[in-house]
């Protein structure tokens, strides 16, 4: 499916540095496919799956630094506020 008019009229268009290239056929683009990475998955599993950065980097075949640049650009959800207006903190001291 083409990236810039999401049609799937393409053919594949010769390779670039052994990468393979392709053009659609509808608007003439000449784009590679490739596998990118969610932010906001590796968020999920960084934060709901406890996950460390290098079992992230494992998991999805890229560098610990890559996994750093995908969890500093997730959208971060906001915390969510207590809905009673009495609140006990127990501390220890």
């Amino acid at each position: 499916m083409c990236p810039n008019c999401q049609k799937s009229s393409i053919q594949k268009y010769g390779t670039q540095n052994h990468i393979q290239r392709y053009k659609c056929n509808v608007c003439n683009k000449i784009f590679t496919l490739k596998n990118k990475l969610d932010s906001i998955k590796i968020w999920h599993d960084y934060t709901l799956g406890k996950q460390t950065y290098k079992q992230l980097a494992e998991s999805y075949h890229c560098s610990v630094r890559t996994i750093q640049r995908h969890l500093l650009k997730a959208p971060k959800t906001p915390l969510n506020l207590p809905q009673n207006e009495i609140l006990n903190i127990v501390m220890d001291m």
